[in-house]
Parts: C-alpha cells; sequence; structure tokens
C-alpha cells in the first residue's frame, strides 16, 4: 500500500498558514462610536486583538442597529477614526464582565467604509503598528 502524501500537519499549524500571524497586543481602549443619522455618541470598549484593516468587534452601551452607519475614535494607544457600517448587534453575556465602570450590555460588528484608498491605508497601517508593538 502507498503511502500517503498529504501533509499531516493540522491546519491551525504555523507552518501550514499563507501568511504568518502576527502577535496582537491584548489591550483594552475606550473608543466613541457615532451615529451618522442622529449623531448620538456612544461609549464602547474595543480589545485591540478585534481590530483588523476591515473592521472591529466592539462592546458597547446602548445598541446600534444593523446597517447603521457610525464613526469610530479610538485615542489610545494613538488616535485613529474610521467610518463604518454596523454589521450586527447582539445583547453581551453577562457571564464574563469587563471590569469598567460603564456597563457594556451589547456587543456589535463594524465594517469599515472608506472614502478613498488612503483611508484604507491609514488603518492598515495603524493595524500595522499595533502588530508589530512589544
Amino acid at each position: 500500500m502507498a503511502k500517503s502524501t498529504k501533509n499531516k500537519t493540522p491546519l491551525h499549524h504555523p507552518e501550514r498558514r499563507a501568511a504568518p500571524r502576527k502577535q496582537v497586543p491584548f489591550h483594552r481602549v475606550n473608543a466613541e462610536i457615532r451615529t451618522e443619522a442622529t449623531k448620538e455618541v456612544t461609549a464602547s470598549r474595543v480589545f485591540l486583538i478585534d481590530l483588523t484593516p476591515s473592521g472591529v468587534g466592539a462592546f458597547t452601551v446602548s445598541p446600534l442597529d444593523k446597517g447603521e452607519l457610525v464613526s469610530i475614535v479610538i485615542s489610545q494607544p494613538k488616535h485613529l477614526y474610521v467610518k463604518g457600517e454596523v454589521m450586527w448587534c447582539s445583547p453581551y453575556n453577562f457571564n464574563i464582565k469587563i471590569i469598567s465602570p460603564e456597563v457594556f450590555r451589547y456587543r456589535v460588528g463594524i465594517k469599515f467604509r472608506f472614502d478613498s484608498p488612503q483611508e484604507q491605508d491609514t488603518v492598515r497601517n495603524y493595524c500595522d503598528e499595533l502588530h508589530t508593538e512589544e
């Protein structure tokens, strides 16, 4: 019987990745999410590990509607302003707590929307800088 020539390395193993996975700091930072229609600002919390060049997951104190256009400001570790669209919003599981004076009752997923390639490059560079910080 012929031996299998298939790669037996597990799919999640670093040697099988198409591109190397970067280390991301597991810091949580405050953010403000402003709805474009009402201009209301919702306090939120972002784990930097949930920030990618295409979108972000956040915890919020108020629900946001799917499809709602928003802008996001993250002040730390350095300033980032980006526009996006709410892709989903769901009540947050209270069994896991975020230590904060605010009560984050919702988890949202936001897909970034760029007006120019330069805006997209700015967010990509921001993420690259985060991923290379120690």
